[in-house]
């Protein structure tokens, strides 16, 4: 549980640090500041993490785990011609991964399927 936990805290992180990356993008704000700093280590240290996570593999994730994790990492390799195109693109594969690696970790784990309204 404390691994797949780790996995969906460094995934929030990237969501956030993407939100606020790219808001700051749109509104062509300044990105130097210490905020965005903070949220832009946040991201690293969280990126890190996802990629030690899929080092670790199988053993402590199942296969579909494992093939969601390194599915977020091959849509994040694509080069793109702006800064913004590549914001984007990662953020939609952020948000992607999310919840099927909360619906994976609910499978492994045994926990009951959460009904949504």
């Amino acid at each position: 549980m404390r691994s797949y936990t780790d996995v969906i805290q460094a995934l929030h992180n990237m969501k956030r640090d993407l939100e606020i990356s790219i808001q700051a993008e749109q509104r062509g704000q300044d990105t130097e500041t210490d905020y965005h700093k903070e949220w832009g280590a946040k991201h690293r240290v969280a990126w890190d993490e996802i990629r030690k996570q899929i080092d670790v593999g199988e053993f402590l994730y199942s296969s579909e785990s494992l093939q969601i994790l390194e599915s977020l990492n091959a849509e994040t390799k694509a080069h793109y011609e702006t800064y913004y195109d590549h914001l984007e693109a990662f953020q939609a594969a952020v948000e992607k991964c999310l919840p099927e690696i909360k619906s994976a970790a609910r499978r492994d784990l045994g926990l009951p399927r959460i009904k949504r309204l």
